[in-house]
């Protein structure tokens, strides 16, 4: 699909056209005031969503940028005589080449360490502009009146203005898709979600996260310059605001981190806020707590932003082939003994990952450290974007994650319906009672269980428990369903119907991780297989690789015949 055909490209940039067009043709002057603000928001949050966004880098003091490069250019402008464009290109140039500067030392530091670290910059920066006497010490400097007159005065020059902010801000939108597009940006998003292993696999992260840094820096520059032509002078107190970088984080976040409709979305959002919070009697003095507050709120229950929810509600495909689940170095004990040790995969939406291993090799372990049973000693499990390590078994749950049990655990007096509807009203929709029941009966009816509904759980066989066990996990409408020998104490006939009906639930768009000891069986259904032996990974990739690894052999399958066979006798058992 080409470029120009993607929403996340034409979507953001026709609103920001028409909107440009319709204040340059139609607006007053208080309807371009407005749009110059929301305007300059826009392309602060989308400066800072090519670093937060990309690289997952949180800069608390991006503001810097914006004060100093403003400054820079300000001063070109009032004190030599520079044209306004030129003005703004050089204060981006000094913005940009901070960046680079400063970027050789914070860019070393990781997670709270580096968010600190520019909020530093920021005030060592203020500290600096407020004594260095170019730039007008603590005073500041103003705008020479002959500037205005070069455009026709100050009425044409401030609409001139808006038309450089209106054009900046649209080369800001079509450069973030263009590098996320690229080579380049799949650089910056491997850093974000684990930086040591895209330096394993080639990512150069420190010249990788500097370009990143100098981008996203240069434009607040550009727009720091125009802003403060617009105001006619620039002091300290107004270029180095840090609740700016706050609000600009606010912005990037509620939008919807990562994407390019997120920033324009999210400052139109907050700025909708901001101006009710300011212009109320009651929240007038707390629009700063409020917004720290409104930040700790996205993070804990909207991480992907209004973008991402919508996408997620409305199109769950929407997305494409990613990854889903992220174990990056997972270990855990057991007083003495080494359950999982260092324990790294990843999961791809839409496939089938298939799990084998010795008897007490750690898968169902790894189940459950995966699904919240345990928390590890050590390592990273990220689901959809977002780390879960740690978190509670009904909280993985509700972000869509479901799993079914070695040792089937019906809910024994409750009939077959009841059970598939506490799936449904407990899991990741949590429907209404109705909602649930009518869900549960879909479900039933999909696995083959209609005529047991009123039946009470415990009393059907071992076959007819996992499929309701099974039956529970969908109504709960996973992403990703981990499934632990599902096809255990089956016989020939059943193991086959079981095999159609994980295949069946993938057709549903749900990925999924089982673990199998009927081997054929898991060879023939999986797209990839991985192997534990002892708590380690010993082997990866698709049936046929896996089959033939010495190692695998050796700890599992014991005689390469075997091999052959599991790969060459599916057909027969009407498991191919």
């Amino acid at each position: 699909m080409t470029a120009w055909r993607k929403p996340g490209f034409w979507l953001p940039v026709i609103i920001l056209i028409i909107w440009g067009l319709a204040v340059w043709l139609l607006g007053t002057d208080n309807t371009r005031e407005h749009s110059f603000t929301l305007l300059m928001f826009v392309g602060l949050a989308a400066s800072l969503n090519i670093l937060l966004g990309f690289t997952g880098y949180v800069s608390f003091g991006h503001i810097v940028f914006f004060g100093l490069g403003g400054y820079s250019g300000f001063y070109f402008l009032s004190q030599h005589n520079v044209p306004l464009l030129p003005s703004a290109i050089l204060g981006g140039l000094v913005s940009g080449i901070l960046a680079a500067l400063i970027g050789l030392a914070v860019l070393r530091l990781r997670g709270a360490y580096f968010a600190l670290a520019t909020i530093g910059v920021n005030e060592a920066a203020r500290a600096f502009v407020s004594n260095f006497k170019p730039f007008g010490g603590a005073t500041g400097l103003f705008v020479n009146y002959s500037a205005y007159q070069a455009f026709g005065g100050p009425g044409p020059a401030l609409w001139i203005t808006f038309l450089y902010l209106w054009l900046v801000v649209l080369v800001i939108i079509i450069l973030s898709y263009l590098v996320k597009n690229s080579r380049f940006g799949l650089s910056l998003l491997a850093i974000r979600e684990d930086e040591d292993a895209a330096m394993v696999m080639g990512v150069n992260p420190a010249r990788a996260k500097t370009i990143a840094y100098v981008i996203s820096a240069f434009f607040p520059g550009v727009i720091g310059t125009l802003y403060f032509f617009k105001n006619g002078n620039v002091e300290p107190g107004d270029a180095f605001q840090l609740h700016m970088s706050i609000e600009m984080l606010v912005m990037v976040m509620l939008g919807g981190m990562g994407t390019i409709t997120g920033p324009i979305l999210g400052a139109a959002a907050y700025q909708g806020l901001r101006g009710y919070l300011i212009t109320s009697p009651i929240f007038k003095n707390l629009h700063l707590a409020l917004s720290g507050a409104f930040l700790l709120l996205i993070v804990l229950f909207v991480p992907a932003g209004a973008i991402g929810w919508i996408r997620e509600r409305f199109f769950p495909g929407a997305a494409g082939i990613g990854m889903i689940l992220e174990v990056a170095e997972v270990s855990k004990k057991f007083g003495g003994l080494q359950a999982l040790s260092r324990v790294s995969f990843n999961i791809m939406e839409g496939e089938i990952l298939g799990l084998i291993g010795p008897n007490g090799a750690g898968k169902t372990t790894l189940f459950n450290v995966i699904n919240g049973v345990y928390k590890p000693e050590q390592g990273r499990i990220t689901f959809r974007g977002e780390e879960i390590t740690g978190l509670p078994p009904f909280a993985v749950a509700s972000r869509g994650l479901a799993r079914t049990y070695q040792v089937v655990r019906p809910l024994s007096e409750l009939t077959v319906r009841e059970n598939v509807m506490v799936g449904a009203c407990f899991g990741r929709e949590k429907l209404s009672l109705t909602a649930a029941r009518d869900t549960a009966d879909e479900i039933l009816e999909f696995l083959g269980l209609s005529d047991r509904a009123e039946q009470l759980a415990g009393s059907l066989n071992v076959g007819q428990k996992k499929r309701v066990e099974m039956a529970r996990a969908l109504a709960a409408r996973p992403y990703l369903l981990l499934l632990d020998e599902v096809l255990a104490g089956l016989n020939p006939a059943e193991i086959t119907s079981m095999v159609q009906a994980v295949r069946q639930i993938r057709e549903r768009g749900i990925t999924i991780f089982m673990i199998e000891h009927v081997m054929q069986a898991l060879m023939a259904v999986s797209d990839r297989v991985i192997v534990l032996d002892y708590g380690e990974l010993i082997a990866s990739g698709t049936p046929a690789e896996v089959a033939h690894d010495p190692k695998v052999i050796e700890a599992y399958l014991g005689d390469p015949k075997i091999a052959q066979r599991l790969l060459g006798g599916g057909a027969s058992t009407g498991l191919s």
